[in-house]
């Protein structure tokens, strides 16, 4: 076997073993301890959205759109649970799993642009070992900055991709994406606008501009609709039990 394939194999193995470990410590450290900042508020504004109340009318936080990413795994532990005694180690585990999947997938396109496997790996193990708090857990900070972190690397993958179908189909990922961190917290707006004047910079194109746009607008309207029924009974915040 050449010397460069044998480099690139142990790197490889490497990088995987850091990755699991990193996974494992994370999983060992969700089981450890109350988080004392706003874990138990996010999970219960997710709540009562589930219930029937209406983001943006009767719950009107600045991140009240996170919800629009938790609601599916609250609703996921609620349907085969009872109770609601272990959602928060639940939604702990979903969170270190969620952003595991996110770091490696911003991993993949960050490889497809740059050949550096050092610096992609050493990226890849920043993101995956960064706590905002002392317990991993899902918060507008966390699901904001993962999520902007994927838009970037995503759209790396855009600008070096010369497939129209890929091109379009990673634009309205990434439109979709961001919206969603924008729901979590508005301040990524910023982050999203400098993303549109590089797709302008790049692209000079109307139609990828509208693309990134729909996606965002698709998921927009979708996190909007997601509970119809709250529209029709209009439940207050403080009549939810």
């Amino acid at each position: 076997m050449p010397k460069r394939i044998k480099e690139g194999v142990r790197s490889n193995i490497l990088f995987w073993i850091l990755v699991i470990g990193i996974t494992i410590i994370s999983l060992y450290r969700i089981r450890l301890g109350v988080e004392i900042t706003d874990e138990a508020y996010h999970l219960a504004e997710t709540k009562t959205v589930l219930k029937g109340n209406i983001p943006y009318v009767y719950n009107t936080g600045m991140a009240v759109g996170m919800t629009f990413f938790t609601i599916p795994f609250y609703w996921l532990y609620t349907l085969f649970v009872p109770g609601e005694e272990g959602v928060f180690l639940f939604m702990r585990f979903v969170f270190v799993a969620v952003r595991t999947l996110i770091v490696l997938l911003a991993a993949y396109f960050l490889q497809k642009k740059y050949k550096n496997r050092l610096a992609v790996s050493l990226a890849t193990l920043m993101m995956l070992s960064y706590h905002y708090m002392s317990i991993p857990d899902f918060n507008y900070n966390t699901i904001s900055l993962y999520l902007i972190y994927l838009v970037g690397c995503v759209l790396l993958r855009y600008e070096n991709t010369c497939s129209s179908p890929e091109k379009n189909m990673l634009l309205f990922v990434a439109g979709i994406c961001s919206a969603l961190a924008v729901f979590a917290h508005p301040v990524a707006s910023i982050e999203v606008i400098i993303f549109l004047m590089g797709i302008i910079a790049f692209s000079f194109s109307m139609r990828d501009l509208l693309l990134y746009i729909g996606g965002g607008a698709n998921a927009g309207d979708s996190g909007i609709r997601s509970n119809p029924d709250a529209i029709g009974r209009g439940e207050a915040c403080g009549r939810v039990a």
